[in-house]
């Protein structure tokens, strides 16, 4: 049985990956794919049990353009994150862009470092541009 089929139900409230038991295969393979933005410490100790039990893995970090510079945004906008059920408020999204921008970068360095240390592949996939690039790196990696 494949493991995303094992997937128990999870609380769309919840930012947290489902518990992980896939047993241990030299030959396993793993594709994670999402945006990533939930806290990377924790994410660390989840990459780190599932770099014990598999043979490769492969990291697709899915981003919205707007997540990365806030560009579509001026003046005073109201950020809502429906995951946790808040807003942040920002009088002047202008007045954070450059630190705001700055954090998203580090947060996606760090994320490729922390694949790399634990022996996965790891991309980016912006949506705004055409999915092929992603998938051929993915097709090459499937062909190692």
């Amino acid at each position: 049985m494949r493991y995303n089929e094992r997937l128990p139900a999870t609380n769309a409230n919840t930012q947290t990956m489902p518990p992980l038991d896939i047993g241990k295969s030299r030959n396993s393979n793993m594709i994670m794919i999402s945006d990533f933005w939930d806290d990377l410490d924790a994410f660390e100790t989840r990459l780190s049990g599932i770099a014990e039990s598999i043979s490769r893995g492969f990291i697709i970090q899915i981003i919205d353009p707007a997540e990365l510079d806030l560009a579509p945004y001026q003046g005073r906008t109201l950020f809502k994150d429906t995951g946790k059920n808040e807003q942040t408020d920002i009088p002047n999204v202008a007045s954070i862009r450059g630190v705001y921008a700055d954090k998203i970068k580090t947060h996606c360095r760090e994320l490729k470092a922390l694949g790399t240390r634990y022996g996965f592949t790891v991309t980016q996939h912006r949506t705004d541009h055409d999915i092929k690039s992603t998938l051929q790196a993915l097709q090459g990696y499937a062909a190692l």
